[in-house]
């Protein structure tokens, strides 16, 4: 039961940090730790039994609980009728102001009885446990089974969101949940990118390389009625969930002969993609982002190398999990070392001004000696 595992380990860490409770909030924080989203509060005392407060569904979180107690609830006042403490752990970057000062009057407490523990959880996120490992590498076998049907859908003339479609109802029939979900403020969680030409070099205000036109703009991001070319790539940018932990991928197509350019695009992005998993490992995230770059500027692509001009991202790859973009990230800032059990998704890009661009990314697993890719695909570019 990984919930309870982690809630066991995490209560080690509140006692290591002087932290008397922790509040966690958020839906996929209540699945990671208490193992169910029908909780309103999962409260993980440093020392004792945590307990999972509820509105309502009491009887169903009773079924799903895997660690602690079911209180049904009125008020936030009542968890002081069931644990004593002077100070409280909150993950800040996901509580809205407006719950944030309701729970503190509730509890008569000011600001300075809380620690915010959300660089805490993240790092104690980043390290996976075999069974979420397992987890992500079978969302990696429902990516390789989808994308193993492209060359069999994709038709000269097929518009984006077209094929996106069918991609995402193969998705659903080979086991993802339905749903990705992204740390970052604001972040769309589409289950597809499908990009071809001109949409490739279309930026948006995500943290994404790309970001597409969207059907409308109305969405803003992802595919649009943009038409599949002989000749002109297309990237196939998606993320499967299997059980609530992500694997992300991305590879390049192209339906008959590429050009010249995207050849060449294509044999440094590889270049750089094998780069990177001989020298990832033993490493910081900071000195890997760094010296891929130093390869980017000799191989001729600074100004293309995850997007074009100031357009272009500072990152290589982010951690991923129970959220596509979790602790560590691949990029300058970030000194923590690549260890053991960290799960990476690597997505390095190439952008040809005209064309478009060609893209790989694939979710590995850190192990004592080497990146493991946890999906079966190829790094390959497919012509089709």
């Amino acid at each position: 039961m990984i919930a309870k595992s982690k809630t066991l380990q995490f209560q080690k860490v509140l006692k290591e940090k002087g932290i008397d409770v922790a509040l966690v909030f958020y839906y996929v924080d209540l699945l990671y730790f208490a193992g169910t989203i029908h909780g309103n509060v999962y409260v993980i005392p440093a020392e004792g039994i945590p307990k999972l407060f509820t509105r309502r569904a009491s009887n169903r979180a009773v079924r799903e609980l895997e660690y602690g107690e079911v209180i049904d609830f009125k008020s936030f006042k009542e968890i002081r009728d069931h644990f004593n403490f002077k100070n409280i752990g909150l993950v800040l970057e996901n509580i809205p102001a407006r719950n944030y000062i309701k729970v503190l009057q509730d509890l008569g407490l000011s600001s300075e009885n809380v620690v915010d523990i959300t660089d805490i959880y993240l790092n104690f996120r980043a390290v996976k446990e075999h069974e979420e490992i397992e987890r992500i590498k079978k969302a990696g076998d429902i990516t390789t089974n989808v994308y193993r049907k492209i060359k069999d859908i994709v038709k000269p003339g097929m518009k984006e969101f077209e094929l996106a479609a069918r991609l995402e109802e193969l998705y659903r029939l080979e086991g993802h949940i339905g749903e990705n979900r992204f740390r970052g403020y604001n972040q769309i969680g589409l289950l597809t990118y499908v990009l071809t030409g001109e949409s490739i070099l279309t930026p948006s205000v995500h943290a994404t390389p790309y970001g597409g036109n969207g059907v409308s703009k109305y969405i803003g991001i992802g595919a649009s009625d943009r038409k599949i070319e002989k000749g002109i790539p297309f990237v196939v940018d998606t993320v499967a969930n299997y059980e609530g932990y992500h694997n992300d991928t991305t590879r390049t197509f192209v339906i008959d002969e590429p050009k010249k350019e995207v050849i060449a695009a294509f044999g440094a992005l590889k270049n750089i993609y094998d780069y990177i998993i001989e020298i990832g490992k033993d490493i910081t995230c900071e000195d890997l982002y760094l010296n891929v770059l130093k390869r980017v500027d000799e191989l001729g692509y600074s100004n293309n190398f995850m997007g074009i001009g100031n357009n272009r991202v500072p990152f290589l790859g982010h951690g991923i999990g129970i959220y596509v973009d979790e602790y560590p990230v691949l990029a300058k800032g970030f000194k923590t070392k690549l260890v053991k059990g960290m799960t990476i998704a690597i997505e390095p890009k190439i952008f040809i001004e005209g064309i478009g661009g060609v893209g790989l990314e694939t979710t590995f697993e850190v192990t004592e000696n080497t990146l493991k890719p946890l999906t079966g695909l190829e790094p390959e570019l497919f012509v089709i």
